[in-house]
């Protein structure tokens, strides 16, 4: 997203609507929000959302430098949070 346009609640609203479609018109079981180790804000987003943190996969993607870089997940799962 561009910088000039954060802070305004657009990719919340974003990932709110695409994980109400998936829920009801999708009849999804199961939502995964998945973001770099180091993006504070898209993990955020996904707490606000109240998306259960699962864990963190441990130097599970390569960064273009060649370096290791963790992997959060977040979940929903039908019956439990929706």
């Amino acid at each position: 997203m561009r910088t000039s346009f954060g802070n305004q609640g657009y990719i919340t609203e974003a990932v709110e609507a695409i994980t109400n479609y998936a829920v009801h018109e999708l009849q999804a079981n199961r939502i995964e929000i998945r973001c770099d180790g180091r993006n504070a804000r898209s993990s955020r987003i996904a707490e606000r959302l109240g998306f259960t943190l699962e864990g963190i996969l441990r130097n599970e993607k390569c960064d273009s430098d060649g370096s290791l870089r963790d992997t959060v997940v977040f979940s929903k799962v039908r019956g439990v949070e929706f």
